[in-house]
């Protein structure tokens, strides 16, 4: 891996400086959900006054014996509770506003970490694209200012992704104990901030097939994938004292996606989420959605973007056919579907130039998304009908976007992509 020059340096400095204080600012919420957030508010209360330790007992027994409190999030998801936990102390409150410090400085994290994996897999010009794709996501900027679990996943999901290839990765010729634990605690952690992190292990396992074949699996790598649940579930029976507790949980977050809520608003066609995602992020959508369907016929076969493009397209598969359909349940998608976007413009314009003006046009794109729909609309829950409503594509819904300041930076993005592709085909044609 070549050392990065000193423009490079500055320009990830920009990035990363341009992400916090764009999501410091934005952390400005007035009003939050009395549904999720104030659950988890209320959870995070009983865990700071009476410990810990003593008090997850407690709200595992309330959630048990309270039909009532069966919609909302479980127990289960003692990662999270256990991180808010910290945070409310060190604030001195356990209101929700201080829990979205917690989303905030998650979101912060992810925009560096989508630079680590990048570069790793395709070289610092996209890693500092993909970089700039992730500081302006809207989905990103909105959990950011939520006191919800979300942004805290997306964070957990993009370590244990960057851990899993730095154990599995070839270029490596010895793995170090302390990067399978590092990769291991990851995943664990993953597992404890959201139970969904089960349903991204299709999507890991296609990842670890991509960098290994089935002959190469060693010990370690089983040990990366089995010891993760494993953990969990003593971490949950620990703390609550009861490893049934666990299976009645299970049982009951199970039955909840049959809940009024998730049949009316989060329940429809598996290629929904494509919809909502195309809404919010048109640019690195339809480009992502180019790089996997070009890995699938076979014109992209470079390993990285190979293996990046299965993970992503594994994932939304997976979620695409669960009852409950609803873009924040796959905000961990999102910065690898940026980066894998970045992989593929930077492939197509290596100049400098062009990558800048890319990442301006998508950033005029969507901060304007995200004001419309998250901040001028004030859309809670990123369901198809807010989003819709939000950008004026359900008829007098709600005001239309002003598409003066749109249209010619889509202009500009199409313009710039064809130009680059027209050059490295004329560059290749002159060099064969």
């Amino acid at each position: 891996m070549k050392p990065m020059t000193g423009q490079e340096r500055a320009a990830l400095f920009v990035v990363i400086a341009f992400s916090a204080a764009l999501r410091l600012w934005l952390n400005d919420v007035v009003q939050y959900s009395p549904a999720d957030e104030a659950v988890y508010a209320g959870y995070t209360r009983t865990l700071v006054e009476r410990g810990f330790v003593s008090g997850y007992p407690e709200i595992t027994r309330a959630f048990l014996h309270e039909p009532q409190r069966w919609v909302y999030p479980s127990p289960l998801r003692w990662g999270y509770f256990g991180l808010a936990t910290v945070t409310a102390s060190l604030f001195g409150s356990a209101q929700p506003h201080a829990l979205a410090w917690l989303s905030t400085l998650a979101g912060i994290l992810v925009v560096p970490l989508v630079f680590i994996l990048g570069r790793r897999l395709f070289g610092t010009r996209a890693a500092l694209l993909g970089a700039a794709f992730t500081a302006v996501s809207p989905i990103e900027l909105a959990l950011g200012r939520r006191a919800l679990q979300d942004e805290v996943f997306c964070l957990a999901v993009l370590a244990a992704v960057t851990l899993l290839i730095a154990c599995v990765d070839r270029r490596d010729a010895a793995v170090p104990a302390r990067r399978v634990i590092a990769a291991v605690a990851a995943m664990t952690l993953a597992f404890a901030v959201k139970e969904s992190f089960l349903y991204l292990y299709p999507a890991l396992l296609a990842l670890f097939f991509v960098f290994r074949k089935p002959r190469e699996l060693r010990w370690r790598h089983a040990a990366i994938f089995l010891v993760p649940p494993a953990a969990y579930f003593a971490g949950f029976s620990l703390l609550a004292r009861s490893g049934a507790d666990f299976f009645r949980l299970g049982r009951i977050v199970t039955s909840a996606m049959s809940a009024p809520y998730v049949m009316q608003y989060q329940a429809g066609p598996p290629h929904r989420l494509l919809v909502d995602m195309l809404v919010t992020a048109p640019l690195v959508s339809i480009v992502g959605g180019a790089a996997v369907v070009l890995v699938a016929l076979g014109r992209e076969r470079g390993k990285e973007l190979r293996a990046l493009a299965l993970m992503v397209a594994a994932a939304v598969l997976v979620f695409a056919v669960v009852p409950s359909k609803n873009l924040r349940f796959i905000v961990m998608v999102d910065p690898l579907l940026r980066l894998l976007a970045a992989g593929m413009i930077a492939s197509a314009a290596r100049c400098g130039p062009v990558l800048t003006a890319v990442a301006a046009a998508n950033a005029s794109i969507e901060l304007e998304l995200f004001y419309a729909i998250f901040v001028s609309r004030g859309v809670y829950d990123p369901v198809t009908q807010t989003l819709l409503e939000a950008v004026g594509a359900l008829p007098r819904a709600a005001p239309e976007l002003d598409h003066r300041m749109i249209f010619p930076w889509i202009c500009a993005a199409i313009a710039a992509l064809t130009w680059a592709a027209v050059r490295r085909q004329n560059q290749t044609g002159a060099i064969s």
